[in-house]
C-alpha cells in the first residue's frame, strides 16, 4: 500500500486555483451573510434542478424569492416554448397544496371540522 505524500507548493497552488469560484477563493465566497446565501442557493439550484426538487426548496427560501425566481423563470420559457404561453404566473397561493375534501371529512370532531381549507385555494 502506498503512502500518501503531502503536498508539494505547486501541487499546493494548483490545488488552491482549482477552489477558485469566480474569480473568488473558496473561503472568500462566505465573506459576508448574503455572499454565503447566493452560493448556498446557487450550489442548491445546480443540485435540485434535475431532481424534482426544485420548487420545495424555493418554498423553503420564502414567498417572495420563490415568486420572483419562479416568476422569471417563466417569463423567460414563454419566448422559449409556446406551451408555457397559457401559464399563470406563480401567487402566493401556490405556496400550499389544497387540503383533500376527503381530509377535511374526516377531520370533523362532534360534528365540527378540526381541518380547514386554506383561504384563497380551491381543492383540485
Amino acid at each position: 500500500m502506498r503512502r500518501r505524500r503531502a503536498p508539494r507548493r505547486a501541487d499546493q497552488r494548483r490545488l488552491d486555483s482549482v477552489g477558485d469560484v469566480q474569480g473568488l477563493r473558496v473561503h472568500d465566497c462566505l465573506a459576508d451573510q448574503a455572499t454565503a446565501r447566493l452560493a448556498v442557493r446557487t450550489e442548491r439550484r445546480l443540485e435540485l434542478g434535475m431532481e424534482g426538487q426544485r420548487f420545495f426548496d424555493l418554498r423553503r427560501w420564502g414567498e417572495a424569492y420563490a415568486t420572483t425566481d419562479i416568476n422569471n423563470y417563466l417569463t423567460r420559457e414563454k419566448t422559449r416554448r409556446g406551451y408555457k404561453v397559457a401559464q399563470l404566473p406563480f401567487a402566493s397561493k401556490n405556496m400550499f397544496y389544497p387540503i383533500p375534501p376527503t381530509e377535511i371529512d374526516l377531520s370533523k370532531v362532534g360534528g365540527q371540522d378540526r381541518c380547514t381549507r386554506t383561504p384563497g385555494v380551491t381543492a383540485a
